[in-house]
């Protein structure tokens, strides 16, 4: 056993450094890219006039990504902590994610205010969701997926109805799906039911599991995903210049740090096994 550990440890952080920094280079590299193209991806379509203008652009199963100033779900973590602090981490401020059903309706999971009767995830209309507001108190983007059909749109929206009623997820075990998402854990997308405790991005991962490559996602690359293409938009909600410079920075930051931690644990392994099999030929 001694000769087994006998200069392991030099190896092993030499591999487990050379792993993080090759996984965590090239996500950032990745992330920027990702970034990039999304904003020439959306820079092709016409920004709507009005919600309205919006609404009658979108058909049944699209998938859109949305923000405003009254936040939603997890939203109130944030303020409290007086930063756009979910936003910062996906490099946008459509942080929030929901499904069209069709005539202006979405299916989403938010964490509902008290003394609301609506169920956790629920379907509701676009027009009620954003009454009142003004264009720049919020954004949205639709998302359709680029082999749609009317048979896979009704689909996706039936996946999508079958989880209303579901709750969204405490303090705790919003903070677990948070971490699981940070260092990039799949999680298991075909227990997503609304048993299970339920974020927004489930509400899309469930009507498109073969277009998402894992549950544990945040919106950000929910919107960077190639299967998908940019059909709608509407809305002024952004950051001032100094966010603007956080937020476009923190998302290949995080992206970096879960590849890197990724990265390690495989210089690291890979150095464990190494050393094994040159033991085991003395």
């Amino acid at each position: 056993m001694k000769s087994f550990f006998a200069g392991f440890e030099k190896r092993a952080l030499v591999g487990t450094a050379f792993g993080a920094g090759v996984g965590a280079g090239g996500a950032y590299a990745t992330a920027k890219k990702e970034m990039e193209v999304s904003k020439l991806r959306e820079a092709t379509i016409e920004k709507s006039p009005s919600l309205s203008a919006f609404i009658k652009k979108l058909q049944p199963g699209d998938v859109i990504y949305s923000g405003s100033v009254s936040g939603d779900g997890g939203e109130d973590i944030a303020k409290k902590l007086g930063l756009k602090t979910i936003p910062f981490l996906g490099g946008n401020l459509k942080y929030h994610v929901m499904l069209h059903t069709g005539k202006g309706k979405v299916v989403e999971s938010i964490r509902r205010p008290e003394g609301d009767k609506k169920p956790d995830t629920a379907e509701i209309s676009l027009s009620s969701k954003f009454k009142g507001m003004r264009r720049g108190e919020y954004t949205l983007t639709a998302y359709r997926p680029i082999d749609a059909d009317r048979i896979s749109s009704n689909a996706a929206v039936d996946k999508a109805r079958s989880l209303i009623g579901g709750k969204y997820p405490d303090n705790k075990q919003m903070f677990a799906k948070a971490m699981k998402t940070l260092v990039g854990v799949p999680g298991d997308k075909s227990k997503i039911d609304k048993n299970d405790p339920l974020v927004c991005q489930d509400v899309a991962i469930k009507a498109y599991p073969n277009k998402f490559g894992k549950r544990h996602l945040t919106s950000a690359e929910m919107q960077y995903n190639q299967n998908f293409i940019p059909v709608a938009k509407a809305g002024d909600y952004g950051y001032d210049s100094a966010e603007r410079i956080l937020a476009e920075s923190a998302y290949p930051v995080a992206k970096a740090f879960r590849a890197g931690l990724q990265g390690a644990t495989v210089g690291g392994v890979t150095d464990i096994l190494r050393k094994a099999l040159k033991n085991k030929r003395r």
